[in-house]
């Protein structure tokens, strides 16, 4: 399968008019009260991109956004403007602009913050660089049960993670989530409810990944019936099968104070752990 990198370059330019378009009630100040943002959408091998939406907005402006869907022959490229006819700044230095990029079935494949400089602001003149990474994928996640109120830490597998990535359960956000690398993350499971739910990780540049159905909250705690054998010698280890319900992938099992270095997780109801 051919991997597949976008790449997403903007420009925005601001600039004085005053009084040219006579369907202006107002004069537009130099950068202040208009921004035209120029780009292109390309993929890895320069082709422009069709279908896709690009969203550009001033988050420290409530009412500057706007959003360009470029399709036929404005496939990847694109102009966009800012303004604002009340004399209100467009964009100020330390304003944050951000860039949202999404495909035409809604995906967004790339989410990106620009800081406005003093010196941008001065010039007139900012350039924006987006690179669309990877779409994120999840194998695994273990253990994959947990009683309702959580709490314990889970291993996340997959392929294509960033550091910064998120993770919840449903719609329980996890919390304490590591990014240990682009294929393992590992995070601690939040309260839920009973029942099978879904993992959904997102990675920071707004591309996300779904493990359907496959995390189990139960209410029931573990109950022990059954240990063979029942004794060992201290000198050697002792392969033990502890029999029971309500057993977890994950589960950890101690003898008399001392934790196995060894649990194998066989069913609900079986594990096998030295003594």
């Amino acid at each position: 399968m051919k991997k597949i990198v976008f790449s997403v370059t903007f420009t925005l330019i601001s600039f004085s008019i005053v009084g040219v378009i006579c369907t202006w009630a107002v004069p537009i100040e130099k950068g202040k009260q208009l921004m035209i943002i120029a780009g292109q959408v390309k993929d890895n091998d320069g082709t422009l991109l069709e279908d896709t939406n690009v969203i550009i907005k001033n988050i420290n402006k409530e009412t500057q956004n706007s959003q360009r869907t470029l399709t036929g022959n404005e496939a990847g490229i694109f102009d966009i403007i800012l303004i604002d006819f009340s004399n209100k700044s467009v964009a100020d230095t330390g304003d944050q602009l951000e860039v949202i990029v999404k495909l035409d079935d809604g995906e967004i494949i790339t989410r990106k913050i620009h800081i406005v400089t003093e010196d941008e602001v001065e010039n007139s003149l900012v350039t924006i660089s987006v690179q669309v990474g990877e779409k994120p994928s999840v194998s695994s996640i273990a253990p994959s049960t947990s009683t309702l109120d959580g709490g314990i830490t889970v291993t996340i597998t997959g392929n294509g993670f960033q550091n910064g990535a998120s993770a919840r359960m449903g719609e329980n956000a996890m919390v304490a989530v590591n990014f240990v690398s682009e294929t393992t993350l590992t995070a601690i499971i939040p309260a839920g409810t009973l029942g099978v739910t879904d993992l959904v990780i997102s990675n920071p540049d707004g591309r996300s990944a779904t493990l359907l159905q496959s995390f189990i909250y139960t209410s029931l705690a573990p109950v022990v019936t059954a240990v063979n054998p029942t004794f060992g010698v201290t000198t050697s280890h002792t392969s033990t099968t502890i029999s029971g319900e309500n057993f977890q992938d994950g589960a950890t099992v101690s003898f008399g104070g001392t934790e196995s270095k060894r649990v194998v997780f066989v069913s609900f109801m079986e594990l096998i752990a030295d003594t």
